[in-house]
């Protein structure tokens, strides 16, 4: 029977052409039908689809041999720029007769190509991520869900331009050994000496290691062997890299580059296997390189890709680089390339190591010492370079971690900055603890790392590359020579497995809300606590409004942002972040009011949200609330005169309840007295609306009004429009 097993994956895609990807069960003759089409994703008549089919390409694949493992890939050229198309495959027997493919619901797929070289007119938007095991409890249970919610986002968005796919795209060496099957290659046990004689370590007795070409081109086929995985696949073009365990776990900490050790001789081999199987199912989607060189370029008009390969050049344990002195070179002159606005450096491992404690990075040193912490005399070159020559606009996107973070690197008294933004995992153990990485890297005396947000679980990042117009009105002339250059506007983004966006920055958040005995009579969030009546229906409401992000009590021993996102979910609240700020001193009860207070100054300063409505159940939020300019809404029994005009009481005696009073001083009271527009002007100098208008900031109001604000306003709204702007 013919069948495509796996695929069809699209790749290598350019202004003029695409590169489609499949294997077949078995060899046989095959075309590719494809035609421009105006329609995203709708549903076509069979008759409307042959029609759209206006040209064709066939390609005999009886000659496909045994060893390429039925695994073809097709080249369509000469298409036209910024364009999308529709395609659908057909196979057939004797090479006449075709028949189209398809699998579940989907039988074609789509792809637009590559604008031409220049500044771009358009959204950008493209997603990435990592660390896809799909795999858990022993094999049993398959584990995807993530791959449809990136499906199902990238249809919102009328389809991602492209997907970077940044390691782990299999575990190799963690295969369940359950699931494989005779003759299917040579395999390992992982760990066989510390599982033997450590009862904690048995577990890794369930899985097995890949230890040939055979073995490893199998832990492909059963981790791409997913409904999601594919149907997402078959419309959004992708870049890969690698990380270790498509070949095994730290791949380049103990000598496996180097063939002049004993270690390195041991596994050359082996190693050499792993690559030849990404050659055939990932290499080959990306831009062609020179025989052995995995890591390249890219360009979507002029913004600048720079694909690293930090695995096959680091030699830990002698000249301790990650890169090797071709590619740091190759990388220093894209860098330099005054033709690309933006530059985004892809790294399958972070920039800026994060992790629980600094006690963890001296005691298990193979883990900060995967990451580009390892190597601090590169890391050091590179972002001297960055620095010393004042490149702007450059971002670093990583995988590998377990856990999505988003930080940046500053100097003292320089405008420069360079953005981390993790995402990871896909499908992968994200423990809870995560939430509370509170240790910073150390980047040197020159240098400094400031997180902007961290959290555990299934995600995939989303990035949003906007044009922005350039200011020519006779404005202030500092402020015209610094926005009058054409630029972008960035924001980083974060979703969940269903789709459901739980992270933004430059965040757009107005109202920040207390969770424990405010959104519940509960004296502390857990699982069976119940909600005040009407307060899902209420926060749906602001949130579409005004935008809204929760904010948890003080840390505490359980991991909390897990339990609150999980509670909001299950009582229908809706998606949005939830912050919690991770330093001892606040476990204190005296220090509730500077917790709060740093809370709203991370989310201004570092997230970028304008918070203009708190609303809580203490004295100390209305203090906190008060302190930063903001109007409060309070919770309490106290039915006396309220401290200021800025302070609103909700009764928790009444027989209205408490979110209905809530809603009607928010919409019947405060915005008809005009008291948010008087708050948005107090804090960011410029005229605050609401969503359903024309957003949060008026952004030519605010480059009007800037020069009006005071020294601190100021700082803080430039900062704010750096990260929609990019200064040049």
């Amino acid at each position: 029977m013919l069948r495509i097993t796996h695929g069809p994956h699209i790749g290598r895609i350019t202004s003029d052409s695409v590169r489609v990807w499949l294997r077949l069960e078995e060899a046989a003759s095959l075309r590719i039908q494809y035609a421009q089409c105006s329609i995203f994703n709708g549903e076509m008549s069979e008759e409307a689809l042959s029609n759209y089919f206006q040209e064709n390409k066939k390609q005999d694949l009886e000659d496909i041999q045994k060893q390429d493992d039925f695994v073809i890939t097709i080249d369509i050229t000469g298409l036209e720029a910024d364009t999308q198309y529709i395609y659908q495959v057909e196979l057939s027997n004797d090479g006449e007769n075709y028949v189209e493919q398809s699998f579940e619901e989907r039988s074609f797929g789509y792809f637009r190509t590559f604008p031409r070289n220049g500044s771009i007119h358009e959204e950008l938007v493209f997603a990435f991520g990592s660390c896809f095991h799909p795999y858990i409890k022993g094999g049993n249970v398959k584990r995807d869900r993530i791959f449809t919610g990136l499906d199902i986002q990238s249809n919102k968005e009328k389809g991602f331009r492209f997907l970077l796919l940044l390691g782990d795209q299999i575990y190799a060496d963690y295969v369940p050994k359950n699931l494989i099957k005779k003759n299917s290659g040579n395999w390992k046990r992982c760990l066989p000496l510390i599982a033997n004689f450590v009862p904690l370590f048995s577990y890794y007795f369930r899985f097995k290691e890949a230890a040939d070409f055979e073995a490893y081109k199998y832990a492909y086929r059963l981790y791409w062997d997913s409904f999601p995985f594919r149907k997402a696949l078959m419309s959004i073009p992708t870049f890969m890299t690698f990380d270790d365990h498509e070949f095994r776990n730290g791949w380049g900490l103990q000598s496996e580059n180097n063939p002049g050790t004993r270690r390195g001789r041991k596994f050359v081999s082996r190693k050499e296997e792993a690559l030849k199987a990404y050659d055939l199912y990932q290499h080959t989607l990306n831009p062609q390189t020179p025989h052995k060189q995995y890591w390249y370029r890219f360009n979507f008009g002029d913004i600048g890709f720079f694909v690293l390969d930090t695995r096959t050049e680091r030699d830990k344990k002698g000249e301790k680089i990650i890169l090797d002195i071709k590619q740091m070179e190759a990388l220093k002159d894209w860098l330099s390339n005054g033709g690309y606005t933006l530059k985004f450096i892809i790294s399958s491992v972070s920039i800026a190591h994060i992790s629980f404690h600094p006690l963890i990075d001296r005691f298990f040193p193979a883990d900060s010492g995967d990451h580009w912490a390892g190597f601090p005399n590169q890391r050091e070159e590179l972002l001297n370079y960055i620095f010393d020559n004042k490149i702007k606009g450059v971002h670093c996107l990583s995988g590998d971690a377990h856990v999505s973070n988003i930080a940046k690197i500053t100097e003292r008294d320089s405008e420069i900055e360079v953005f981390s933004f993790i995402s990871s995992p896909f499908a992968q153990k994200s423990t809870r603890l995560h939430e509370y990485i509170t240790h910073k890297d150390d980047l040197g005396r020159r240098f400094s790392l400031t997180p902007v947000f961290n959290c555990a679980g299934e995600n995939f990042g989303v990035v949003r590359v906007t044009p922005q117009k350039s200011n020519n009105d006779n404005t202030d002339k500092d402020l015209k020579s610094e926005f009058q250059t054409p630029s972008y506007g960035i924001s980083y983004e974060l979703y969940d497995k269903f789709a459901e966006q739980f992270f933004q920055c430059p965040g757009k958040a107005m109202i920040a809300l207390d969770v424990d005995r405010t959104l519940s009579p509960s004296r502390m969030l857990k699982k069976d606590s119940k909600p005040y009546p009407n307060a899902a229906r209420v926060v749906k409401r602001l949130h579409e409004q005004f935008g809204v992000v929760y904010l948890t009590a003080r840390p505490r021993i359980l991991p909390h942002i897990s339990l609150v996102r999980h509670w909001l979910r299950e009582n229908d609240f809706p998606t949005a972040q939830v912050i919690m700020i991770m330093k001892l001193k606040y476990i204190l009860p005296c220090r509730y009011y500077d917790y709060k207070c740093e809370m709203i100054k991370h989310l201004r300063d570092n997230q970028l949200h304008t918070p203009l409505i708190g609303i809580g159940d203490k004295k100390a939020d209305a203090k906190a609330y008060t302190k930063n300019n903001m109007i409060s809404l309070i919770l309490s029994t106290d039915n006396g005169n309220l401290p200021n005009d800025d302070v609103h009481n909700v009764k928790l005696e009444s027989e209205v309840s408490v979110w209905d009073q809530i809603e009607k001083i928010i919409f019947n009271q405060i915005l008809q007295k005009g008291e948010i527009q008087k708050k948005g002007q107090h804090i960011t100098g410029c005229t605050v609306k609401l969503r359903d208008l024309e957003g949060y900031l008026n952004l030519k109001s605010a480059i009007l009004m800037i020069s009006q604000l005071d020294t601190c306003n100021r700082a803080f709204y430039k900062r704010s429009l750096k990260y929609q702007t990019n200064l040049n």
